[in-house]
């Protein structure tokens, strides 16, 4: 597993375990922005942005 991938899992996990983080959604949506940038697979990327969009909303409540 990448290491941004395991930074994924380790945050969602954080977020399981307090809803209210927000700054782990921020972080989230962050690294999921970042996962997109370096995608160059279309479906893929649009599937990254579109969630790091709902972690940043999440975010910002």
């Amino acid at each position: 597993m990448s290491l941004p991938h395991k930074r994924e899992k380790e945050l969602r996990e954080a977020i399981r375990i307090n809803p209210e983080d927000a700054e782990a959604y921020n972080n989230l949506g962050i690294l999921l922005s970042d996962l997109g940038d370096g995608e160059t697979d279309p479906e893929k990327k649009k599937q990254y942005y579109q969630e790091a969009e709902e972690e940043y909303r999440e975010a910002i409540g």
